[in-house]
Parts: C-alpha cells; sequence; structure tokens
C-alpha cells in the first residue's frame, strides 16, 4: 500500500467515523419523534423498533472499523441500511394511519424527503461518492414503488391545483416528482460530483506532496544549516567558526 493510499484509508475511517456517530444523533432523534403524543401506539411500537435497530447496527459498524479493514464493505453496508430504513419508515407510517384502509395519497404526501437528503450528506464524510449514490438510488426505487403501489389502488389521483394536493386525496404528478424525485437526485448528483472533485484534489496535493518533499527537505537542511552558522558565528568568533564547520 503506497502512502497515498494510507492517507486516503486514515481519510475514509475518519469520515466514517464522525457519520456513524452523527447517524446515532439522527436516529435517536427519530426514536424520540416516535414517542409524540399523536402517534399511535403501532407507530411507536415499529419506528422505535426500527431506529433501535439501526442504531444498534451503526454501534457495530463503529466496532468492526477500529482496525481500518474493511472499510468499504462496512460503508456499503451502512448506506444500504440507511436506503432501507427510509423505506421502511415510510411503511410504517402508512400502516400506523390504516394502511389500505386510507388513501394512498398517503404514500406520496410524506416528508421523508428531508430525511433522504439528511442521510445522503451524512454518507459524503467519508469521500466516497458511493454512498450516497446508495442512498440515493434506494430512496428513488422507493418512490417509484410508492407511486406504482398507490396509482394500482386509487388509480389517476392527479391534480393540477395546490390545494387540493394539500388538502384533499388527489396529488400532484408534478409536485410528487419534483420535491420526492427530481430534487432528491440533482442533490445526489451534486453531492458526487463534489466528492469526485475534492478526491481529485486530494490526490493532486498528495502529488505534488510527494513531488517537492525530497526538495523541501534539501531547502529546509540549508536553511537550519545557515542559521546555525550565524548563532555560532555570534558565540564563536568568525575564526573559531572556520574551525567547527571544516
Amino acid at each position: 500500500m503506497t502512502k497515498t493510499d494510507e492517507l486516503l484509508l486514515e481519510r475514509e475511517y475518519t469520515g466514517l467515523r464522525i457519520s456513524f456517530f452523527l447517524k446515532i444523533i439522527f436516529f435517536l432523534t427519530m426514536l424520540a419523534g416516535s414517542f409524540s403524543p399523536e402517534a399511535t401506539y403501532f407507530e411507536r411500537l415499529y419506528s422505535s423498533l426500527t431506529s433501535f435497530v439501526v442504531i444498534s447496527m451503526i454501534c457495530l459498524f463503529l466496532f468492526l472499523i477500529r482496525g481500518k479493514k474493511l472499510l468499504s464493505v462496512i460503508g456499503t453496508a451502512s448506506a444500504v441500511l440507511d436506503g432501507l430504513a427510509l423505506t421502511i419508515i415510510v411503511i410504517i407510517w402508512y400502516l400506523a394511519v390504516g394502511g389500505t384502509s386510507v388513501t394512498p395519497a398517503f404514500l406520496l404526501k410524506s416528508t421523508i424527503y428531508t430525511f433522504s437528503a439528511g442521510l445522503m450528506i451524512l454518507n459524503s464524510f467519508a469521500l466516497k461518492p458511493l454512498y450516497p449514490a446508495i442512498v440515493g438510488i434506494i430512496f428513488t426505487l422507493s418512490q417509484i414503488g410508492f407511486f406504482v403501489f398507490a396509482s394500482m389502488i386509487a388509480g389517476d389521483m392527479n391534480t393540477d391545483t395546490f390545494n387540493d394536493h394539500v388538502l384533499s386525496n388527489k396529488v400532484s404528478y408534478f409536485l410528487y416528482f419534483v420535491v420526492h424525485i427530481a430534487i432528491p437526485f440533482f442533490l445526489e448528483v451534486w453531492l458526487l460530483l463534489s466528492l469526485l472533485g475534492s478526491r481529485e484534489q486530494l490526490l493532486e496535493k498528495l502529488s505534488f506532496w510527494k513531488k517537492t518533499k525530497p526538495r523541501c527537505s534539501a531547502i529546509s537542511l540549508l536553511v537550519l544549516q545557515t542559521r546555525l552558522q550565524q548563532q555560532m558565528k555570534i558565540f564563536y568568533g568568525q575564526e573559531e567558526l572556520g574551525r567547527w564547520w571544516q
């Protein structure tokens, strides 16, 4: 393993640790939110159970990365877990309000996209474009799946007015695809490009450092030698300095 690979590995390890700690806080907040007064018993039970399982898995991931081995495997597993958690939470919310006894438009009006944005950002800390991409792909597929499911049950639910979208059993397909699919998709693309650019800049800096290190070391040695000569000249005089430096 080259020095560059070691530095990238250390950067990924540090990023994963930070993201895991922040994810624990993230899911602890969701765990606390599942016990809100308006939540049903079903939602409290299964939402808290989901958050507890995810937090337990993240703690296991934190333990496993201590040896700095299989970081890519653990990071990928964590990203998959995040994407699945987002999907499961929406299903729990839907079942908690009555499932098929209520309009499937509920599936298309959740605010889960805000959670997806947070988890994609947290998964970008390790400078691995793969991790936020996994979360984004799973989230997008789940949203398309919810749309297909809702359409199969209720048929055409489209509306052209914002009021109907918010207050009725109708859904603005345009708003749904913009908010739940397009914006998370563009966020994912932006993160991918940013991470690729950051990795490229890091590699360029490491390459520049490796090329200039010998030159910088030689210059530093020359500066140190010059300063030492000046100090010895002050203490011992010019003639004594000549005998010391021979």
